[in-house]
């Protein structure tokens, strides 16, 4: 895999500072003043990663990313920015325009550390065992309608009412919308489609529609589909409630779906090896093996694989790719996305034993330590929630 990045920043202390850090590195790294230089490296070279600063002259960080998503869909996007920004960071993040942040000041080895994980986890994303899975899919499942318009509207900063006006157009969506809105978490209480947008957030909106629509691409009344969005639900569910009440940490608007979607990869191998993978479900219950085991046994890859490599594809935030990749093996997650996946690991095993469901993946205890929670507290707090949360499926 070519290593090349590309770093834009208008200020030359910051450029010099980056490049006395790569000096020697793996990697083929390039820099730009501007936007518009930026943009003419793109245009003569392969550029892997672009991390770009927002506050510039002329084109701003924001302007450029734009374009660079426009014109270089496959270069992955980072930005490299200062605190009073943070607003701006989080719109582009919204808006797909970046996949992960950095916030200056940065320090050096940290700083190094995460630019080697995000392309580790792109070279896992293109292994020769998965590339073969993904190209005998007969098409690989594109972003639904609803999630393209909505990105649309979000882009020209539509008010609530059109937004809330174009999600109701699909009652099926509604429905699911107000769902997640009324459950004990969120606890909305609402009928209406505009309050729970404003009570969830459009990032949380935009990731419960492209889940459920993933969700139909296999059978209504396939027994499977409900128990794992049940699971889906309340893995999501138990996350939001570790940070709230245990880690007393705001969760990201960005990261707040992660749970709903870490087993995405498992209904994408359902629609289009249905055969192999009942199979696969009778292994499991034969055998009493993991899901991870069964599934490579049989089809030479994992849910967690084919989940990450197709929330990648669509642009999902990195972290959320992330939680999905390593969400069975939390500790192999890089150190910025170390917490929500071991968060996310946790969360995945209790659901699954609250819900009474098949479950032969192991418990990583030392997911407890990195969030320096006890797991004998964890269980009795597991045991506290149990009225409190929804499980039966949102």
């Amino acid at each position: 895999m070519d290593k090349s990045i590309l770093f834009v920043d208008d200020e030359k202390p910051i450029l010099k500072a980056i490049r006395r850090m790569f000096l020697g590195s793996q990697y083929s790294v390039f820099y730009a003043e501007s936007g518009a230089e930026a943009l003419d490296i793109l245009s003569k070279n392969i550029i892997v990663l672009i991390v770009s600063d927002l506050k510039m002259p002329e084109m701003d960080g924001y302007a450029l990313l734009s374009k660079v998503m426009l014109l270089y869909p496959s270069t992955i996007r980072v930005i490299l920015s200062g605190y009073a920004e943070e607003n701006l960071i989080f719109s582009a993040i919204k808006n797909n325009l970046a996949r992960a942040y950095f916030l200056k000041p940065w320090e050096d080895e940290k700083f190094k550390i995460a630019i080697d994980e995000i392309f580790k986890t792109q070279e896992l994303l293109k292994n020769e065992n998965l590339l073969d899975i993904v190209n005998s899919f007969d098409t690989l499942p594109t972003l639904p309608g609803l999630y393209i318009n909505l990105n649309k509207l979000i882009a020209r900063d539509a008010d609530v009412e059109e937004i809330s006006s174009t999600i109701q157009e699909d009652p099926a969506i509604s429905s699911k919308i107000l769902q997640v809105a009324n459950c004990a978490y969120f606890g909305a209480k609402t009928g209406s489609v505009k309050k729970a947008i404003m009570n969830l957030g459009l990032v949380n909106i935009k990731n419960i529609i492209l889940t459920s629509e993933i969700f139909n691409l296999v059978p209504t009344k396939l027994k499977e589909k409900e128990l794992l969005w049940a699971h889906s639900s309340l893995t999501n569910q138990i996350m939001v409630k570790i940070y709230k009440d245990l880690l007393k940490k705001k969760l990201l608007d960005k990261d707040a779906s992660a749970g709903l979607m870490h087993d995405i990869g498992k209904i994408i191998l359902f629609k289009n090896f249905p055969i192999e993978y009942e199979n696969v479900l009778n292994d499991i219950t034969k055998r009493k093996i993991p899901f991870s085991q069964a599934e490579k046994e049989r089809l030479g890859v994992s849910h967690e694989e084919i989940g990450a490599y197709l929330l990648n594809w669509w642009g999902i935030p990195n972290s959320i790719v992330e939680s999905a990749l390593y969400h069975h093996s939390p500790l192999n997650a890089s150190n910025i996305n170390l917490e929500l996946t071991c968060t996310i690991h946790i969360a995945d095993y209790y659901s699954l034993k609250l819900l009474n469901l098949e479950n032969y993946s192991l418990l990583d205890d030392n997911a407890f330590n990195c969030l320096n929670i006890k797991k004998s507290e964890f269980e009795e707090f597991i045991e506290h929630i149990k009225s409190e949360v929804d499980m039966n499926g949102i």
